[in-house]
C-alpha cells in the first residue's frame, strides 16, 4: 500500500507539473472539468480500486447529483443467446456480453449506434444512443447486425456526488473525448494498454521539449 500511496502522490505531482500543456483536441486532458456525458475515462496504472484496474469507461450520465457509466474493455463469455434465447439471427446468438461495472451486475444496458435517435434511448453521442428500456432492447437485438452496432452490458459504474471529480483531480483517470471508434472498438480487450501508452508517451513529448517551447 505503501508503494501504491507514493506512486500516486509522484503521478499527482508529473501530472500537475505537465498537464496544462496537454492540447484537448483529440488527445486527453487530467481536468475536472472536462468530464461529461459521452467522453471517455482511462484509468492510471497501479489504480487501487480493483473494481476499475485497466479499464475504459464512458460516461453515460454526468450532472450534479452523481455520474454513471460502462466499462467498455470487460468482455465476459456470456452469450448473448443466454440472455435472450428468442434472438433468432445466428450472428447476434454468438456475440457475448460486457460487464459494464459493479454496480447492479444483473442490470442489462446497452449501446447502440443509430443514425436517428431510437424512441426511449438517450443520446451519448451523435450516432451513439444509451438503451436501458426493456422492449428497445428486445427490438434492437431483433434487427438483424453484428456487434459493431450494438454491445449490451451488465451492470454499470457509479460515483457519488463529486467523487469522480475528486478521482480526476488526484490523477485517477485520464479523460478523453469519446466518439464511435473508440467506444465500438474492434479490439476492446487491448483498449486500455493501448490509450495508456497513448497518454505515457504524450507525456515523454512534453518533457523532453525544452523548455519555452
Amino acid at each position: 500500500m505503501l508503494r501504491i500511496g507514493l506512486f500516486l502522490c509522484l503521478a499527482v505531482c508529473l501530472l500537475a507539473l505537465i498537464g496544462q500543456s496537454l492540447a484537448w483536441q483529440g488527445q486527453f486532458s487530467i481536468d475536472p472539468s472536462r468530464l461529461a456525458v459521452g467522453n471517455v475515462l482511462v484509468s492510471m496504472r497501479e489504480l487501487p480500486d480493483p473494481n476499475f484496474t485497466d479499464t475504459v469507461v464512458v460516461l453515460t450520465h454526468y450532472d450534479s447529483k452523481g455520474t454513471v457509466g460502462l466499462i467498455l474493455n470487460r468482455r465476459s463469455t456470456i452469450r448473448l443467446s443466454r440472455l435472450f434465447p428468442e434472438i433468432k439471427d445466428p450472428k447476434r446468438q454468438q456475440e457475448t456480453v460486457f460487464q459494464g461495472g459493479p454496480v447492479t451486475p444483473t442490470g442489462i444496458m446497452a449501446l447502440l449506434q443509430a443514425r436517428v435517435k431510437p424512441e426511449g434511448a438517450t443520446k451519448i453521442l451523435n450516432g451513439i444512443f444509451l438503451v436501458n428500456d426493456s422492449k428497445l432492447l428486445e427490438k434492437s437485438l431483433a434487427t438483424p447486425g453484428g456487434n459493431d452496432d450494438l454491445r449490451v452490458y451488465l451492470g454499470y459504474a457509479g460515483w457519488g456526488p463529486g467523487q469522480l471529480e475528486r478521482e480526476s483531480g488526484l490523477g485517477a483517470w485520464f479523460i478523453f473525448p469519446g466518439n464511435t471508434q473508440l467506444i465500438f472498438d474492434p479490439n476492446p480487450g487491448s483498449l486500455w494498454p493501448r490509450l495508456i501508452h497513448r497518454t505515457e508517451l504524450r507525456y515523454a513529448l512534453n518533457l523532453s521539449r525544452p523548455s519555452g517551447i
